[in-house]
């Protein structure tokens, strides 16, 4: 495999260890990292509208650590601090922030239109020679039932990920299939090659390298379009229109970019007639869907929603941080008797809150496991009542009527 041309100038932050990630996350709660035996996730768990900055309001002095912010998005480093893998940054939808207006598109420029696969993102990276798979979250079962499919094709994706690697790119692969179905049915399974994206500076890889390389080993890759598509009013009214499809995905020379869905698609996603359920607003904002769905609501409605979504991750978050007080206080008098610590948990915690306890002696993610309980009680409205104690007070109340 012979060294690819060099991509344009990147506008990404250089990054090649974890401390100025951690910087720039300090302070905001929706940022997670996730320390692992043999390496560290940097990722973010929800996002508000502070989240990711707005280059074009925000003073320049704020843009780069905006900038590292958008990278936290399943970046991956080893048990030195050294960066191992940089995913996608990330990216807003057509008129999601005011840079991604369509009168702020560079739409006469280059750029490259990919189908947005319906599916798991996944990457490899190396850690002592170890060819590991993972998705933002680290290696997950998406990520192994990913590589189990990569590994059983017959193609060479091991060679082919390793020789990327060893260029200095992190390739990125949508792992599709009837097994792994977000909403659009895919009758079989396939890894699509993505992307790579460069480990120092995140420049994308040349797309026609990257086909290049992939065609040599036979890996499939995404679709694209090229950017002779007509303007982008024809092009916004083509993608909503779209039927069992995502929608697009735009990449600007830059390594930019934007992504655009079908309406059909948004509204299998999120329903806008049932908006006004409680178990169905609730199911939006812990599937991490509001996005999806704000651009179908009234701008009312839809500041309402993000709101919402923001007492409800605000609220788990206290409840998480209130398990770790409430199991260290019992390790401070109890030590390691488990037995009295269950005896503590059943005389001292609402009938809510004891699991996730339970689970916080057991050392798993409480967070995470909190918010799993509640989506598994987000089904009736009887269930609901029975976890709001997780709440902490967040309740969704709307009476809508919907017009033809």
């Amino acid at each position: 495999m012979h060294t690819p041309l060099a991509p344009p100038a990147s506008p990404f932050p250089l990054l090649s260890r974890i401390e100025p990630v951690l910087a720039a996350i300090e302070g905001f709660a929706e940022f997670k990292v996730i320390r692992r035996a043999a390496f560290t996730t940097v990722d973010y768990g929800y996002m508000r509208a502070e989240s990711f900055g707005c280059l074009v309001k925000d003073p320049p002095d704020a843009h780069f650590a905006a900038r590292l912010r958008r990278e936290a998005r399943g970046l991956k480093f080893d048990n030195e601090g050294g960066l191992v893998a940089r995913p996608f940054q990330k990216f807003f939808n057509l008129g999601e922030k005011p840079e991604t207006q369509a009168s702020a598109l560079a739409w006469g420029e280059p750029h490259l239109v990919l189908d947005k696969l319906d599916g798991s993102l996944v990457h490899p990276f190396l850690i002592d020679d170890h060819l590991r798979w993972a998705t933002r979250n680290g290696e997950t079962p998406q990520a192994a039932q990913a590589a189990a499919h990569m590994m059983a094709s017959g193609l060479p994706y091991e060679a082919f990920a390793r020789a990327l690697i060893a260029l200095g790119y992190t390739p990125l692969f949508e792992f599709t299939g009837p097994e792994n179905r977000i909403v659009i049915r895919y009758e079989t399974a396939c890894a699509f090659l993505l992307a790579a994206r460069r480990l120092t500076d995140g420049a994308y890889m040349r797309d026609d390298e990257l086909r290049r390389l992939a065609a040599d080993a036979g890996i499939p890759v995404v679709r694209a379009w090229g950017h002779d598509i007509g303007s982008l009013r024809e092009f916004i009214a083509h993608t909503q229109g779209l039927e069992n499809a995502e929608g697009y995905v735009v990449r600007f020379a830059s390594g930019e970019m934007i992504k655009l869905k079908a309406q059909a698609y948004a509204l299998r996603h999120s329903a806008l007639s049932d908006i006004s359920s409680e178990k169905f607003a609730l199911r939006v904002v812990l599937e991490n869907a509001e996005d999806d769905l704000a651009p179908l609501l009234p701008d009312e409605i839809a500041d309402r929603l993000r709101r919402f979504a923001e007492a409800v991750r605000a609220a788990l978050a206290r409840r998480a941080e209130e398990m770790a007080v409430f199991l260290a206080a019992a390790r401070a008098e109890d030590g390691q008797d488990r037995k009295a610590y269950a005896a503590r948990v059943l005389s001292q915690l609402p009938p809510a809150l004891r699991p996730a306890a339970f689970k916080a002696w057991e050392g798993a993610d409480v967070a995470r496991f909190l918010a799993e309980q509640l989506l598994r009680a987000a089904t009736t409205q009887d269930r609901i009542e029975e976890a709001r104690p997780l709440l902490d007070g967040a309740r969704w109340t709307l009476a809508l009527t919907l017009e033809a």
